[in-house]
C-alpha cells in the first residue's frame, strides 16, 4: 500500500513472496521512458486477494504490472478516465468476488494499453439473471467514450457470467 504514495517516474518495486490484502492504485503516472513498475520479485509468487480492485489505474498513464496473481477480488482490472500507455503482463485474474458488471474495464477514454499473456476467469454467474463480464472496453452506453488502440495479445479468457468480452470502442487489437 505505501507503494501506491511514494512511487514516480522510473520507480521499481519488487514485491516478495506472499498474499497482500491491498490493490494497486499508484497516485502518480510514469514517462514513456520512466514508468512505474509492480513486479514480483524473481519466481516470487505474488498474490493480491480480498480487496476491491486487483490493479486500479485511475488517471494513470506509463504503468506496468507484471507477474502478478489477483484472486478474489471485488474487481480485477480497471484502467479508466484516461489511463494510457499502461502495460499488464505474465499476470492472473481470477475468481471474481463480489461480482459487479465487469470484472476488467478499460473505459472512458483509455487508449494504447497492452495487456498481455494474462488470464482473466470466473467473473460472473447465472441463476435468474446472469451477471458478470470478463472484460469490456469502452462503455456499451456512451457515444463520447474513445477507448481506442488498446492491444490484447496472447490472453486467456473463461468463465464469464453473462460474456467474456465486450468491446463498445475502435481500433483496438485482440
Amino acid at each position: 500500500e505505501k507503494a501506491n504514495h511514494v512511487l514516480t517516474a522510473g520507480d521499481t518495486v519488487y514485491i516478495r513472496q506472499g498474499i497482500y490484502h491491498s490493490y494497486f492504485a499508484p497516485e502518480n503516472s510514469g514517462t514513456d521512458s520512466y514508468p512505474i513498475v509492480y513486479m514480483n520479485y524473481g519466481t516470487d509468487t505474488v498474490t493480491v486477494s480480498n480487496t476491491a480492485y486487483g490493479v486500479n489505474l485511475n488517471g494513470r498513464s506509463h504503468i506496468i504490472v507484471r507477474g502478478i496473481q489477483f484472486r478474489y477480488v471485488d474487481r480485477f482490472l480497471w484502467l479508466q478516465n484516461g489511463a494510457n500507455d499502461n502495460r499488464i503482463e505474465y499476470c492472473i485474474f481470477d475468481q471474481g468476488q463480489d461480482i459487479d458488471w465487469s470484472g476488467a474495464r478499460i473505459y472512458n477514454n483509455s487508449s494504447f494499453n497492452w495487456i498481455h499473456h494474462c488470464q482473466f476467469s470466473n467473473y460472473g454467474y447465472y441463476n435468474a439473471d446472469d451477471i458478470g463480464a470478463i472484460l469490456d472496453i469502452g462503455s456499451e452506453e456512451s457515444k463520447t467514450d474513445f477507448s481506442n488502440f488498446n492491444l490484447l495479445e496472447d490472453n486467456i479468457f473463461f468463465h464469464g457470467g453473462h460474456h467474456i468480452l465486450g468491446v463498445f470502442s475502435m481500433y483496438n487489437v485482440i
